[in-house]
Protein backbone atom coordinates (compact mmCIF):
# COMPACT_ATOMS: atom_id res chain seq x y z
CA UNK A 1 0.00 0.00 0.00
CA UNK A 2 1.77 3.23 -1.07
CA UNK A 3 1.57 6.25 1.40
CA UNK A 4 -0.96 7.86 -0.52
CA UNK A 5 -3.42 5.40 -0.30
CA UNK A 6 -2.73 5.04 3.38
CA UNK A 7 -3.72 8.76 3.67
CA UNK A 8 -6.66 8.37 1.62
CA UNK A 9 -8.17 5.15 4.06
CA UNK A 10 -7.67 7.87 7.13
CA UNK A 11 -9.48 10.42 5.55
CA UNK A 12 -12.11 7.59 4.92
CA UNK A 13 -12.04 6.62 8.14
CA UNK A 14 -12.43 9.87 10.14
CA UNK A 15 -15.10 10.72 8.14
CA UNK A 16 -16.77 7.81 8.68
CA UNK A 17 -16.42 8.65 12.23
CA UNK A 18 -17.89 11.84 11.80
CA UNK A 19 -20.63 10.73 10.19
CA UNK A 20 -21.13 8.18 12.86
CA UNK A 21 -20.70 11.06 15.69
CA UNK A 22 -23.14 13.33 13.81
CA UNK A 23 -25.92 10.53 13.57
CA UNK A 24 -25.87 9.73 17.27
CA UNK A 25 -26.46 13.41 17.90
CA UNK A 26 -29.07 14.07 15.71
CA UNK A 27 -30.93 10.85 16.57
CA UNK A 28 -31.00 9.70 12.90
CA UNK A 29 -31.49 6.39 13.67
CA UNK A 30 -32.02 5.35 9.81
CA UNK A 31 -28.37 7.18 8.77
CA UNK A 32 -26.54 5.90 11.66
CA UNK A 33 -27.76 2.10 11.08
CA UNK A 34 -26.77 2.98 6.83
CA UNK A 35 -23.23 3.58 8.32
CA UNK A 36 -23.32 -0.50 9.05
CA UNK A 37 -22.74 -3.31 7.36
CA UNK A 38 -25.76 -5.59 6.68
CA UNK A 39 -24.58 -8.18 9.18
CA UNK A 40 -23.48 -5.81 11.70
CA UNK A 41 -23.36 -6.04 15.64
CA UNK A 42 -23.34 -2.55 17.89
CA UNK A 43 -22.53 -3.27 21.29
CA UNK A 44 -23.21 0.05 23.91
CA UNK A 45 -20.96 -0.12 26.99
CA UNK A 46 -23.34 2.04 28.97
CA UNK A 47 -26.30 -0.03 28.78
CA UNK A 48 -26.49 -4.26 28.22
CA UNK A 49 -27.56 -3.82 24.47
CA UNK A 50 -26.31 -5.67 21.40
CA UNK A 51 -27.91 -4.75 17.94
CA UNK A 52 -27.46 -7.10 15.36
CA UNK A 53 -28.00 -5.85 11.68
CA UNK A 54 -29.07 -2.24 10.43
CA UNK A 55 -33.18 -2.60 11.20
CA UNK A 56 -32.09 -3.73 14.59
CA UNK A 57 -29.78 -0.54 14.67
CA UNK A 58 -32.51 1.89 13.38
CA UNK A 59 -35.55 0.59 15.68
CA UNK A 60 -32.77 -0.04 18.90
CA UNK A 61 -31.98 3.58 18.44
CA UNK A 62 -35.67 4.92 18.15
CA UNK A 63 -36.49 2.78 21.57
CA UNK A 64 -33.39 3.78 23.70
CA UNK A 65 -34.45 7.57 22.84
CA UNK A 66 -37.96 6.94 24.30
CA UNK A 67 -37.06 5.19 26.94
CA UNK A 68 -33.68 6.97 27.99
CA UNK A 69 -33.73 9.69 30.13
CA UNK A 70 -30.20 10.64 29.84
CA UNK A 71 -29.11 12.88 26.90
CA UNK A 72 -26.81 10.86 24.45
CA UNK A 73 -23.26 12.06 25.07
CA UNK A 74 -20.25 10.64 23.02
CA UNK A 75 -17.03 10.14 23.65
CA UNK A 76 -15.53 12.33 21.38
CA UNK A 77 -11.69 13.01 23.38
CA UNK A 78 -11.36 8.99 22.55
CA UNK A 79 -10.40 8.74 19.29
CA UNK A 80 -11.05 5.62 17.68
CA UNK A 81 -8.20 3.59 15.72
CA UNK A 82 -8.79 1.08 12.89
CA UNK A 83 -5.93 -0.28 11.28
CA UNK A 84 -5.72 -2.27 8.43
CA UNK A 85 -3.98 -5.49 8.15
CA UNK A 86 -0.13 -4.93 7.11
CA UNK A 87 -0.10 -1.50 8.47
CA UNK A 88 1.54 -2.08 11.54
Amino acid sequence: MSDLQAIAHRIEIEALRGEFTDAAMMRDWARMASLFLPDCMLRMAIVPVELVGREEIQTGGERLHVASCVPLRLREHIPACAWRAGEW
